[in-house]
């Protein structure tokens, strides 16, 4: 697998891409403020997700209005004169929470790898276990198309 650091602005647009086509996104994070659920160079796997129907818990890509990429988790969720508003906050540390209105949210987390291996499945994602077998053979076939590639041009 091939890795690539990008600016967030790159980044942003890059993950709305994908999920648009109902792909999913895989990333590796930086940094602690959700520890110990998600860890430094965890690599989690994001869903398309409708922002006016998350869930208390659930963990979400959201942009700040400065283009920053945060993924932290939703405590509340209220109703604002006719607008969802989530507060947010780090698992860490709780005391630093924002509130966000549902359209600065880009996608829920559904799975967590860590050292190589599968930490954690989010419950709700079971439902998304043939997008995610569609999205693996999908990569296996280009693989395997790309190392044909190689070997005719070796040739």
């Amino acid at each position: 697998m091939r890795y690539k650091t990008v600016k967030n602005k790159e980044l942003n647009r890059l993950i709305r891409e994908v999920l648009d086509r109902g792909e999913l996104f895989t990333m590796s994070v930086r940094g602690s403020s959700m520890s110990p659920s998600i860890r430094d160079r965890d690599q989690v796997t994001i869903v398309k997700a409708d922002p006016g129907n998350m869930e208390k818990n659930d963990i979400v890509l959201y942009s700040r209005p400065d283009g920053q990429l945060i993924i932290h988790r939703i405590y509340e969720i209220k109703d604002k004169n006719g607008t969802i508003v989530y507060t947010i906050s780090a698992d860490a540390s709780q005391k630093c929470q924002e509130c966000i209105p549902a359209g600065q949210i880009i996608g829920k987390v559904i799975a967590i790898k860590r050292a190589g291996f599968l930490s954690r499945i989010i419950p709700e994602a079971v439902i998304n276990v043939k997008k995610i077998a569609d999205l693996l053979i999908r990569t296996r076939e280009r693989h395997h198309a790309t190392e044909g590639l190689r070997k005719t041009r070796r040739q």
